[in-house]
C-alpha cells in the first residue's frame, strides 16, 4: 500500500470566493509539512498560513464520495 500526500491551500477572499491552489504530492508527511514550511514564505501564501491541508490518498484506490 502506497500512500500519497497532496499539499493545498485554500485563499478564502472577503468577498466570499474561495481559490484553491494544489501545491504539490509527496511520498511522506514529512515532505509535505516541508512544502508547507516553505510555501507559507511566499506571497499569497504568507497571508493566510493557517489554510494549508494535507490530504491523504492511497494508490490505485478510488477516493469515496464525499459524504
Amino acid at each position: 500500500m502506497t500512500i500519497l500526500y497532496q499539499l493545498t491551500h485554500i485563499h478564502a477572499f472577503a468577498s466570499g470566493r474561495r481559490d484553491e491552489k494544489c501545491i504539490g504530492v509527496y511520498l511522506s508527511r514529512e515532505l509535505a509539512e516541508a512544502a508547507m514550511a516553505r510555501a507559507t514564505l511566499q506571497p499569497g501564501f504568507a497571508d493566510q498560513p493557517g489554510n494549508f491541508q494535507i490530504q491523504e490518498y492511497e494508490l490505485d484506490r478510488d477516493v469515496p464520495p464525499e459524504s
